[in-house]
């Protein structure tokens, strides 16, 4: 059941993870279900905004580094269709090469793939 805005009546936030990854999307989707999050799973760019268009989440965890549409492209893609959405972008890359371009392109947020899930958690709920 939903309120008449689309969001869920129990406040939950919506998620969408978005990884090339079956294993970090299984792991994301897990421990964030369990916080009580409301959540959806992407593998690909193209996937995410197909989903994105109909569950409208509050907050995406984006892979940076995915074949076909980019973590950035997808971001860019995300952000015309919703302005204020939230993204936080992952990446197991060099932290400072990563961070300056993803940064620089206006997500919200970079995280390390390593950090600490419990981190992560406290991050989405400052967004």
């Amino acid at each position: 059941m939903s309120r008449s805005d689309g969001g869920p009546v129990d406040g939950r936030r919506k998620l969408l993870i978005v990884d090339d990854s079956d294993d970090i999307r299984m792991v994301l989707e897990f421990f964030f279900k369990d916080k009580r999050y409301e959540v959806r799973t992407a593998r690909s760019g193209d996937e995410a905004l197909e989903i994105a268009s109909e569950f409208r989440p509050d907050v995406v965890l984006l892979d940076h580094n995915m074949p076909g549409l980019s973590g950035i492209d997808t971001f860019k893609a995300l952000r015309q269709f919703d302005p204020k959405l939230r993204v936080i972008v992952l990446s197991a890359s060099d932290p400072e090469e990563a961070a300056a371009e993803v940064l620089q392109s206006g997500v919200d947020r970079y995280v390390c793939k390593s950090a600490d899930l419990e981190h992560l958690d406290r991050i989405i709920r400052e967004l």
